[in-house]
């Protein structure tokens, strides 16, 4: 294995946190419902659906 995979499996069994530098950072732009969360969007949004 990897020197730097060693280390970081040692640092998170201390209980530590481990995070990659600077140019592995990710940045998000845009994020979409999924799951139950469109489901219960698209059952909303549905005009014959509503109560009221």
């Amino acid at each position: 294995m990897p020197p730097e995979l060693i280390d970081g499996l040692r640092a998170r069994l201390a209980g530590g946190v481990v995070a990659g530098g600077a140019d592995q950072a990710l940045e998000i732009r845009r994020s979409l419902p999924h799951g139950h969360v469109a489901a219960a969007l698209g059952i909303e949004l549905v005009p014959e659906n509503r109560t009221g």
